[in-house]
């Protein structure tokens, strides 16, 4: 066989390589699931308009981390074992969020829930927690 004739069969065998690899099957893997995390709020209804504090007990799996207060409340919070308390005073809001809490899973809202432990008047006296009905939101 001549040298031209076992060049162009090697030529000829390297396009054919080529071109079955280039006409496979190009499968994109998946792109990832996007993140999950994000934050939830704490919205309050009040059932009275003096309402100026409330302490809020936030139950949930993992806990509530990066709590965060509305616009011009102050919020001071605390972990215990098995809940995320949180003082929220200052102009609450007769219906509206009072803070935000970071979660590792913001689709497992129906992990958190939330109560009102205590409540006080704007002049500091003491209300029932009744006065205030709480819940997580998105």
């Amino acid at each position: 066989m001549s040298a031209v004739k076992r060049l162009s069969l090697v030529l000829l065998a390297a396009s054919v390589v080529i071109v079955a690899y280039s006409c496979g099957d190009s499968v994109e893997p998946e792109p990832p699931p996007p993140d999950p995390s994000g934050f939830l709020q704490v919205s309050v209804t009040l059932d009275q308009e003096d309402v100026g504090a409330l302490v809020l007990s936030i139950f949930g799996d993992p806990l509530p981390d990066s709590i965060r207060g509305a616009g011009g409340l102050t919020v001071h919070h605390a972990p215990g074992t098995q809940r995320m308390r949180a003082f929220v005073a200052g102009p609450l809001p007769d219906s509206g969020t009072v803070l935000r809490f970071w979660t590792a899973n913001a689709n497992l809202l129906g992990r958190y829930s939330v109560r009102v432990d205590q409540a006080a008047g704007k002049d500091y006296e003491q209300l029932l927690p009744s006065v205030a009905r709480a819940r997580v939101t998105r």
